[in-house]
């Protein structure tokens, strides 16, 4: 069992501190390095919307990120919780990818990514909380 939490701020700087995490993670867990990097792409998209999102302009807001081994189901689990405004990323719509960049509408494509690369992503609101529960089965 490998559990970490990990504290940001809603700035955009905080994202930085991501590649560490997971090189933490992979060390652990020994991921393969290719899934490290689509690991890496989802939760930065997912903590990009948090930071850029959740909270009012010029309010500080404090965001977690539990990481989490199942080694029994060969599970990785991502959450992510803040304070910020009620969003339920699981009930925004499908992208439409076979739009033109110019057709296209902004946004709804980091929501996409996250889909395509997690096998689970669940949503709850608690507490005057967002949690974003994302599941990842990896095979070792």
């Amino acid at each position: 069992m490998y559990h970490k939490q990990f504290v940001f701020t809603n700035k955009i700087e905080e994202v930085e501190k991501l590649p560490g995490i997971l090189e933490e993670l992979h060390e652990a867990v020994a991921i393969p390095p290719a899934m490290e990097a689509s690991l890496n792409l989802a939760i930065e998209e997912a903590l990009v919307n948090v930071i850029q999102y959740a909270y009012p302009q010029g309010t500080e807001g404090r965001i977690l990120l539990d990481i989490d081994w199942e080694e029994e189901r060969q599970t990785l689990r991502f959450t992510l919780t803040d304070q910020g405004t009620h969003f339920d990323p699981t009930m925004a719509p499908e992208a439409n990818t076979e739009l033109s960049l110019q057709e296209r509408p902004i946004g709804g494509l980091g929501i996409f990514l996250i889909r395509q690369i997690m096998d689970r992503i669940e949503y709850n609101y608690q507490n005057q909380s967002n949690i974003m529960v994302m599941e990842k089965k990896i095979s070792l």
